[in-house]
């Protein structure tokens, strides 16, 4: 007789998926002590370790804690399957949850798309988070996310990832900058000049570092230090700096006056929007959906 149960295996996802086992024990009205009783049981069954357990930090997935979590994923999605076939599946065990991580740009594109996802399936909750490159990566880690986004120019040593979209990238200034209606501006022309820079630690920053020095532009002072797009683009507006901005997302800038989207004689790089995984959830069904929606051109 298979010694396994299935409230061991329920227990387990939902401990998984909730980040903690004290969410995992609210969501499923038990105690935190019933919680690590069902996971210690399943450990003893399977003679394996599931879970990297640190006084003071959410308990970490092991390797082998990764691949008992997507078994028992699909058996429990089997399970309720079944269920349902028959009008039976228990709506609480029905509904999931997914947290995403994005930068703030990002964001604003995910939460267009995932309006009609969220009303096709009512049995997902989604939370979407702004999160910098090295706190998604903490999150990814720490079983804060399932998914993760980030801009990028190509694939990122830091972790594994797939481009989704590329995003368009062109130069800014001022309205009344003197470049604003110059018909053609060229590398030199904008050698020099002030940019507004990200900071520093931003690993945005170096993608945009690089696509100056791609091409050509050099000795830019400092006009202003910003993550904040929405900021950058209305600070231009009176100063002699320039940016290297989203494409798509200044438009309403040019069409009220406010900014100029210079032309410059080579094509700007585009970044690419690049999305990864937790490993644990790279079969699941539901995940699958989200990622299609979410990487499906407007």
């Amino acid at each position: 007789m298979i010694p396994l149960t299935f409230r061991q295996l329920e227990v387990f996802v939902r401990a998984v998926e909730a980040g903690s086992f004290r969410a995992c024990a609210e969501q499923l009205s038990i105690s935190q002590v019933s919680v690590g009783e069902h996971i210690r049981a399943l450990e003893q069954q399977l003679d394996c370790k599931l879970f990297e357990r640190r006084r003071g930090s959410a308990p970490i997935l092991t390797y082998q804690g990764e691949q008992v979590f997507r078994h028992a994923q699909g058996i429990l999605t089997a399970a309720v399957d079944l269920l349902a076939t028959f009008d039976r599946a228990p709506r609480d065990r029905m509904r999931r949850r997914i947290r995403i991580g994005a930068h703030g740009f990002i964001t604003g594109a995910l939460a267009k798309r995932l309006a009609t996802f969220v009303a096709e399936h009512a049995e997902v909750d989604i939370e979407l988070q702004k999160r910098s490159f090295a706190d998604m990566i903490s999150g990814l880690a720490h079983s804060e996310l399932e998914v993760g986004y980030f801009l990028a120019r190509g694939p990122v040593p830091e972790l594994e990832s797939f481009m989704a979209w590329e995003e368009r990238m062109a130069f800014f200034a001022g309205a009344h900058h003197p470049l604003a209606h110059s018909a053609h501006v060229e590398p030199a022309d904008l050698s020099g000049l002030p940019f507004a820079y990200l900071p520093a630690r931003s690993h945005l920053r170096k993608v945009l570092d690089g696509i100056l020095a791609d091409l050509g532009i050099a000795g830019c002072p400092v006009g202003l230090t910003s993550d904040d797009h929405v900021l950058i683009a209305e600070a231009l507006g009176s100063s002699r700096s320039f940016a290297c901005l989203f494409a798509n997302g200044m438009e309403p800038y040019v069409e009220r006056g406010a900014l100029a989207r210079l032309a410059f004689s080579k094509p700007v790089p585009p970044v690419q929007i690049r999305y990864t995984v937790r490993t644990a959830y790279r079969s699941d069904r539901t995940v699958a959906s989200l990622l299609e929606a979410l990487n499906t051109p407007e």
